[in-house]
């Protein structure tokens, strides 16, 4: 009986064990069949390419997956600025996904463990780190997890992932919250998201205090208002791009005055609604122009009449199909 006991409690281990390989084995195989179908469809949409290579794959507990030791390059194409910030080589020490609690129409995430460094030379990216901390997601599905998915069979996925990154919009309704918290600096910050139900579908967002917040540390110089922030909190996305754009737009037209007696604020205005307007077409860059306009301190009703004509040079410019050099050429005549 005895001999019987410990066969039979030697072969549960041995089954436990195989089990576990099997599953750690199928899922290695999955995350890297995962990893190339989006490669695929990043490349097919041409929005860009990645590469993710990773040493192991295994399970945490009886609901969570870990992987150890992830590279990635990620490239965006012509199509993708607004995700330029991302590109370069990213290593991840381990990351795990747990799934705290999950029903048919609600499930928790927590990503925990997350270490990272990365060689994008984005300003940003360059000063934050994440070292054992949380990320935080939980989500309901109105409608079920069973309509859900058959509403996204039906879907075109490019379509979904253009409209979702040019509008922050989805076509069906999800209701999601996320906490992300990273250092910036040495200095915990925290950058809360979601997606609220908006009509027949839903919308995403980042809490404008936290989108302050961070902003602020990015560029101290050159200070972020409130009505921009209020813009741009749909778009948190295109926010990377816009701070690079207005340090590229400082430093083209301090290079440009060198030889010109036009007004600073006249080519800056110029320059950015012309950007903006390329990046993102002219409706945004009306939009973010006028709130940076309004949130300036003491801006008065003349001036906002003023900088809007200088906005609306840039933006005819630019859906004109003029190179910015012809543009800079022709701005003395505009500024007459």
């Amino acid at each position: 009986m005895k001999i019987q006991l410990r066969t039979f409690f030697l072969g549960g281990i041995l089954f436990l064990a195989m089990l576990y390989l099997s599953s750690s084995l199928c899922l290695g195989w999955m995350s890297r069949r995962g990893f190339s179908a989006v490669a695929g469809f990043l490349e097919a949409s041409q929005w860009g390419s990645l590469e993710v290579n990773f040493e192991s794959v295994g399970l945490e507990g009886l609901k969570g997956v870990s992987w150890r030791n992830v590279n990635a390059v990620f490239k965006t194409s012509g199509r993708t600025k607004s995700l330029a910030f991302l590109e370069g080589r990213w290593e991840i020490k381990k990351v795990e996904i747990i799934a705290e609690d999950w029903s048919l129409d609600h499930f928790t995430l927590r990503i925990k463990g997350i270490r990272f460094s990365t060689d994008t030379e984005h300003p940003l990216l360059t000063r934050l780190r994440m070292n054992h901390e949380d990320w935080f997601f939980d989500a309901r599905l109105p409608q079920g997890l069973p309509v859900f998915l058959g509403d996204l069979s039906r879907r075109n996925w490019k379509v979904l992932v253009r409209d979702f990154l040019g509008n922050g919009a989805l076509p069906f309704p999800v209701e999601l919250f996320g906490r992300m918290s990273f250092m910036v600096d040495g200095e915990k910050n925290r950058l809360r998201v979601g997606l609220l139900r908006s009509g027949g579908g839903s919308v995403f967002f980042v809490d404008p205090d936290d989108l302050k917040y961070l902003t602020d540390q990015i560029d101290d110089e050159d200070p972020v208002y409130d009505d921009e922030i209020a813009v741009m909190a749909s778009y948190p996305w295109r926010a990377f791009r816009v701070f690079e754009m207005m340090r590229e737009v400082k430093t083209k037209s301090d290079a440009y005055l060198k030889n010109s007696t036009l007004s600073p604020g006249f080519i800056r205005h110029v320059l950015l609604s012309y950007r903006l307007t390329q990046a993102f077409g002219p409706e945004f860059a009306e939009k973010l122009m006028r709130s940076r306009a309004k949130g300036e301190p003491g801006a008065r009703q003349v001036e906002l009449k003023c900088d809007a004509l200088t906005e609306k040079i840039g933006r005819q410019y630019a859906l004109k199909g003029y190179s910015e050099e012809a543009m800079l050429k022709r701005l003395p005549e505009e500024a007459v």
